[in-house]
């Protein structure tokens, strides 16, 4: 919540829709997970989330052995979790909506093209594809 100049709210999952949220400069809430991307507030309010990209990074992704990576997409920035691989995590950027950018510290930086449905094509030629 910092980008409100509120402190973090911590929360758990309640159920396959819904959450409650604690707000620790004002109370708990619940939320309800509705489509697209949005989340229904107890107190009337509702928050959608922005994507930056083609769609959603968010999530597990596979190059097709049987490790995941975990992207978590930020604004303008990304993490991957690459610990199934024994490798350190990598960080990035978005570059456009269908462009991101990835450096590995253990290799290198690469580019990765979003291509439909759910899949990133790397400039080393590989692909990921999103895990269900």
């Amino acid at each position: 919540m910092s980008t409100f100049g509120r402190p973090t709210a911590n929360g758990t999952i309640v159920g396959y829709t819904d959450i409650t949220a604690n707000f620790p400069d004002d109370r708990s809430y619940t939320g309800r997970l509705t489509q697209p991307r949005t989340i229904t507030w107890s107190n009337g309010s509702t928050w959608t989330k922005i994507v930056n990209t083609v769609f959603d990074l968010n999530g597990s992704w596979t190059d097709g052995s049987p490790w995941i990576a975990i992207i978590h997409e930020g604004r303008t920035s990304l993490t991957v979790d690459m610990s199934d691989f024994d490798r350190p995590a990598a960080h990035g950027t978005i570059i456009d909506n269908s462009t991101i950018q990835v450096t590995f510290p253990d290799d290198q930086t690469y580019t990765g093209t979003l291509v439909g449905p759910n899949a990133i094509r790397w400039s080393n030629g590989s692909t990921w594809t999103r895990k269900a």
